[in-house]
């Protein structure tokens, strides 16, 4: 799915392999890291606001999540990295963006400033794609009058041409009915 919305140059490509994701956008490798990846909404009733839905993670050294089912285009996402030092601080890092969309062999990440502009502009994306069906049936519709259109005025042009060729006999007519005067 190509996006209006996003410019292309800003996404993120990351290869599936298996349904697992090869890479992330924030990721945190020290044993003190937690990490995770979900699909995001707004909850007032949750934490920070965000409800979320946490993708699974993937098992080996080069999976990241199992994104194959848990996510698809549109969805708005977080990724969490945090690190954890030897005295218990948190060093917190937040990854807010889109899912353009997903492949069996890619998924194709948008960033966004923050969470709340992730779910608008998955919230638009969603919009965008629910009106590219009525979009094209008005353009078929759009096409069908035009046909109609382009028959009534080959019939018009029929009529006129009747009454003309009408009006020219009626004239010749009238010519030999002087002439037999």
């Amino acid at each position: 799915m190509t996006n209006s919305l996003i410019d292309p140059k800003d996404y993120l490509r990351y290869e599936i392999v298996a349904g697992a994701s090869q890479d992330a956008p924030v990721y945190e490798s020290h044993k003190r890291g937690k990490n995770w990846m979900a699909v995001i909404r707004l909850d007032p009733t949750a934490p920070n606001g965000l409800g979320r839905v946490f993708v699974p993670k993937a098992k080996g050294d080069d999976n990241y999540y199992i994104v194959e089912g848990a996510v698809q285009a549109g969805d708005a996402i977080e990724f969490g990295a945090d690190y954890y030092t030897g005295g218990g601080s948190k060093h917190a890092t937040r990854w807010y963006g889109v899912v353009v969309s997903m492949t069996g062999k890619e998924i194709v990440l948008a960033e966004t400033a923050t969470a709340k502009k992730a779910i608008k502009l998955a919230n638009q994306m969603k919009e965008q794609e629910q009106a590219i069906p009525l979009v094209e049936e008005l353009r078929r519709q759009l096409a069908d009058l035009e046909a109609e259109a382009d028959k009534i005025k080959a019939r018009i042009e029929e009529l006129t041409a009747e009454v003309e060729g009408d009006s020219n006999e009626g004239d010749s007519n009238e010519g030999d009915s002087n002439s037999d005067d």
